[in-house]
């Protein structure tokens, strides 16, 4: 009878560990479906913004539109509010436009760094405070506004 003890005990104790290494693989499973799950919460939660920063240009475009001011297709087709062009573009255009009231070249820079070097038909407004002067600083129905910085961030 003790030998027939021992092995149910043996078989008792590796139907335990079995039981517990599927406990632990299933609470691994589990962990693993909860981060899952939370990052999928987050792309969904993040949804809404990106729909509204994708159709934000195109709110200001029919804003402009109603308005009867002029827009580029080629800006409503790319669903963006602006173009962008290398430095190379920018001092093309700047020798080739330069002198006309039709074009702004807007410096977003800080104070000191426009201070040090600038367009000389540049106007200063630091990207920080853009936001509240560009409606009373930048005059409607210019042409082209070309916005610049040093390395392209604030000026995007």
């Amino acid at each position: 009878m003790s030998g027939m003890g021992l092995i149910v005990s043996l078989a008792s104790l590796l139907i335990a560990v079995v039981a517990l290494w599927i406990a632990w693989r299933l609470r691994q499973e589990l962990s693993g479906i909860k981060r899952e799950r939370y990052y999928l919460e987050q792309k969904v939660k993040a949804v809404p913004h990106q729909i509204e920063s994708t159709v934000e240009p195109l709110r200001s475009q029919v804003a402009l539109l109603a308005q009867r001011l002029p827009v580029s297709d080629r800006l409503i087709r790319a669903g963006r509010l602006y173009h962008e062009i290398s430095a190379a573009e920018a001092g093309e255009f700047l020798t080739t436009h330069s002198g006309t009231d039709r074009i702004l070249w807007l410096d977003v820079r800080s104070g000191a760094e426009f201070t040090k070097r600038h367009i000389p038909e540049a106007k200063s407004i630091p990207v920080e405070d853009l936001e509240m002067r560009y409606r009373t600083e930048i005059p409607l129905g210019l042409e082209k506004i070309i916005v610049y910085c040093a390395g392209g961030d604030r000026s995007r």
